[in-house]
């Protein structure tokens, strides 16, 4: 694509359970716009319905452990949260 300075081994894909969203959408787009802000940040959608975030970004300008960090600076919470320091990025070469 014509434009893009990454190549698909530096994209990273990150899935992040979440809990008790409110039901107004405040808490997704708060938090949305927190990781859209994030340096490498490419693509964020958050579902209200299953309460998960996916990510999409440049693991060269950032990494999971940082992205995590965002959602608990936000005051939401994570399912299942690991350690900030063991954030895996769920991206896996094909």
């Amino acid at each position: 694509m014509k434009g893009l300075n990454y190549s698909l081994s530096q994209v990273g894909k990150l899935t992040i359970k979440l809990e008790e969203l409110d039901r107004q959408g405040k808490d997704i787009k708060r938090l949305k716009k927190a990781l859209q802000k994030a340096p490498g940040v490419m693509s964020v959608y958050i579902s209200s319905s299953t309460e998960v975030a996916y990510i999409i970004f440049d693991s060269t300008q950032t990494n999971p452990e940082q992205l995590y960090k965002i959602v608990q600076d936000e005051d939401i919470r994570i399912k299942d949260a690991p350690p900030v320091n063991q954030a895996k990025s769920s991206y896996s070469e094909p």
